[in-house]
């Protein structure tokens, strides 16, 4: 009778405790389970700025401050921003206008501060001319015009690279300049197959501005001097639609060519090509953007307003929206936090998060060159201070004193002679030894430590010859 109540309470403290634990458990799971719904909304584009335009292009660049993002509008009209797009003002105030306040901008580059900001190819009815500013757009300054280039509707592309470096495309004829726009000349006509086509994409790669890409919606032709000769590129589809190009800024011989639903990839300067389908795609790439400081890595856009991401040189894509809520036409990253990607079309800008790599392998490479430098310099100096040997050539010096010794015995010698009156033939003959004797006098010279081998000779002669004719000597 007393166990039941033992046996009793056990299950009802159980049963008390089990939605205690089944409570705690899904509080635990709960965070877990919402984090895919966390993830797929981070990918989302949200609306930033200009909702109801159209944008045409954009670009980004890095300031002191921080980064500006340019955009155009239609009408050719440039506009700015300094707040990661929030906000924008008009930069076009000191380029030409035609009615309405439009521009007849033709095309524009925004570059990293060298030596401009912005470069605009302006048409102004049947005057053409380049404007570049150094201010972000503040102020706009004319460049030399080249020769035979007044007619605006002859002016197609601009291009631009390092130091200055400016190309312009016309109907038949390329221009280009190596300083900055202050002087032109005509490189060549282009190829048949792009006079008079329009759009016209003209890209250079900007270490290396004389390595040019163009195409006109079919087919790609490359230059590797400056536009002076043309081959088509080899390794693609004769008939292959392009509709972008873009070149690794970082790395020379990487050019991305964007197609139907897939991106052409070259990493030998076109001479060989990889096709690699986007997927899921369903549409003609429009717009492809690679990161200014990782060239491996590149944004593709497509007329179904999907954007797609690869980190590999284009050998893998990966799909970043989950939506596709317009058509987009141009894409720009925030250069300077590097974790925002802009995407532009017919309703304004929008943006999502976005995690760059960062460059590493530049800056090891520089410290590796310098730390093997110093130790080479210093191991080969240390060694040359060692020939202060020579110093124990002169302690071998002092063996000269004792070669004056063996004058002495010679002078002895000279006493026989003196001694014979009679003979005075052969004490002369003697008397010439002694006399070349007193040349070991010389020992003061024997001071001079280089020519102390001579005694050496000399005292070795004197005895062989001394008792040689003392014996003879006697006889007589």
């Amino acid at each position: 009778m007393d166990q039941t109540p033992v046996a009793t309470s056990t299950p009802h403290w159980y049963r008390q405790r089990v939605p205690q634990l089944a409570l705690a458990v899904l509080f635990f799971l709960l965070p877990l389970a919402v984090l895919p719904f966390v993830w797929a909304q981070s990918a989302a584009r949200e609306p930033v700025g200009l909702r109801g335009q159209a944008v045409q292009r954009l670009e980004s660049t890095a300031t002191g401050a921080g980064s500006v993002l340019y955009a155009q509008l239609a009408g050719g009209l440039l506009v700015r921003s300094r707040d990661g797009g929030a906000s924008f003002e008009r930069i076009d105030a000191g380029l030409p206008h035609v009615g309405l306040g439009w521009t007849s901008l033709i095309d524009w580059l925004a570059l990293q501060g060298d030596p401009w900001n912005l470069v605009a190819l302006v048409g102004q009815g049947n005057a053409v001319q380049v404007y570049a500013s150094v201010d972000n757009g503040d102020t706009w300054q004319p460049l030399t015009q080249p020769a035979g280039a007044a007619d605006a509707s002859r002016l197609r592309a601009l291009a631009g690279g390092a130091g200055g470096w400016l190309a312009i495309a016309g109907q038949q004829t390329l221009w280009t300049s190596q300083d900055a726009g202050q002087t032109w000349i005509v490189a060549a006509p282009l190829p048949p197959e792009l006079v008079g086509k329009q759009p016209l994409l003209l890209r250079a790669e900007w270490r290396n501005p004389s390595r040019l890409v163009a195409s006109s919606g079919a087919g790609v032709w490359l230059s590797d001097d400056g536009g002076a000769t043309w081959s088509i590129a080899d390794g693609l589809p004769p008939l292959a639609e392009v509709g972008a190009l873009a070149l690794a800024s970082d790395r020379d011989g990487l050019i991305y060519i964007g197609g139907r639903e897939l991106v052409f990839v070259s990493d030998d300067d076109g001479v060989t090509w990889q096709a690699v389908e986007l997927p899921g795609s369903t549409g003609m790439v429009r717009t492809l953007l690679v990161d200014p400081r990782v060239g491996e890595t590149v944004m593709a856009a497509d007329s179904a307003g999907q954007v797609y991401r690869s980190d590999d040189a284009g050998r893998h894509w990966t799909r970043t929206t989950s939506e596709g809520r317009q058509s987009i036409a141009a894409l720009a990253i925030d250069v300077r936090s590097r974790d925002r990607l802009f995407s532009a079309g017919d309703d304004g800008i929008w943006a999502q998060g976005i995690l760059l790599q960062q460059p590493t392998p530049t800056p090891t490479a520089t410290a590796t060159a310098t730390s093997t430098a110093t130790p080479t310099a210093t191991s080969t100096d240390t060694p040359s201070p060692t020939m202060t040997a020579t110093p124990s050539a002169t302690p071998t010096m002092t063996s000269t004193p004792t070669d004056t010794a063996t004058p002495t015995r010679t002078a002895t010698a000279t006493s026989p002679p003196t001694a014979t009156p009679t003979v005075t033939v052969t004490p002369t003959s003697t008397a010439t030894f002694p006399g070349e004797t007193p040349a070991p006098t010389a020992p003061p010279s024997a001071g001079q430590t280089p020519s102390a081998p001579t005694p050496t000779d000399a005292a070795t002669s004197a005895p062989t010859t001394a008792p040689t004719e003392a014996p003879t000597t006697s006889p007589r």
